[in-house]
């Protein structure tokens, strides 16, 4: 399990910058109304830090929270390490944008 004192692997970083570029996402439209916005442009808007802050926190609780709840599940001795889990997380990332 991920806290923050535990060194984050590369498929659980990037699981992690997925999730704050969604929630920077979701937040962009909702504060200028633009359709189509996408994460590179949303993440240049935020400038304050404070706001960058929360949604990384937001990001890490999301990503905690995922990989607890496939660690529960049935069939989850498939993905024996947190690592494992994010990386098929990011496989059905990947697969729904195609």
């Amino acid at each position: 399990m991920i806290d923050a004192k535990t060194p984050l692997g590369p498929n659980v970083k990037k699981l992690m910058i997925e999730r704050a570029a969604q929630l920077q996402v979701e937040a962009t439209k909702k504060r200028y109304g633009k359709a189509g916005v996408g994460e590179t442009a949303a993440l240049l808007v935020e400038t304050n830090g404070e706001v960058i802050r929360t949604t990384m926190r937001e990001a890490f609780a999301w990503t905690r929270d995922a990989l607890e709840a496939v660690r529960r599940s049935p069939g989850s001795e498939k993905w024996p390490t947190d690592e494992d889990v994010a990386a098929e997380i990011l496989r059905g990332i990947e697969a729904r944008r195609k």
